[in-house]
């Protein structure tokens, strides 16, 4: 078996390519979930290769898990998910993409005037949701604030504002799909 300088095996054995096998065909239906729950990272998910990212997501899952670990297909689309995150994490990183968060005041402004209106971007839909629930999603989409940061900040426990996060999150998505102005 071949190793890398730090002596990690670089070949997966015939078990972990099972898994990862089994990972890689959860790839479109992650992706799916993930560009349907995270509308205001749409345009930065058209630019960047998710396949990829999922994909060596699965490989980097398969030489970890194990059955005890719980079952395949959450531990997989966990990695999936945050591959596909660290992926986008990384191109807003370089600025090599033309989208910079927005402040809202601008994007305010731009949705009084008509052709702004005809035109619809989840940045609009966001700006349109109260503030609170504005800054939860905010502090952890641009900001890249963990939960547990999160959590202190608004003083409660990590489940309840991974549940809150995740709740906001829908809601914009459920929001954005509404507007009729929308794609």
């Amino acid at each position: 078996m071949k190793t890398s300088k730090h002596g990690t095996p670089t070949e997966l054995t015939a078990e972990q390519q099972e898994f990862a096998i089994q990972g890689y065909a959860l790839i479109p239906s992650c992706i799916s979930v993930f560009m349907r729950r995270m509308p205001c990272l749409r345009s930065v998910g058209k630019v960047v290769d998710l396949h990829s990212a999922a994909a060596l997501a699965c490989v980097k899952a398969a030489r970890t898990y194990s059955p005890e670990k719980g079952e395949l297909p959450n531990y997989f689309s966990v990695a999936i998910r945050n591959g596909m995150l660290r992926e986008i994490q990384n191109e807003l990183k370089t600025g090599s993409h033309s989208i910079y968060r927005i402040p809202m005041e601008r994007v305010a402004v731009e949705m009084e005037s008509s052709v702004a209106m005809e035109e619809c971007s989840a940045m609009s839909t966001l700006a349109q949701l109260p503030d609170d629930v504005r800054e939860w999603i905010e502090k952890r989409v641009f900001d890249g604030k963990s939960v547990r940061a999160l959590a202190i900040e608004n003083g409660m426990g990590q489940r309840k504002a991974k549940r809150t996060i995740q709740c906001f999150l829908d809601r914009l998505g459920k929001e954005y799909e509404d507007n009729p102005f929308c794609e």
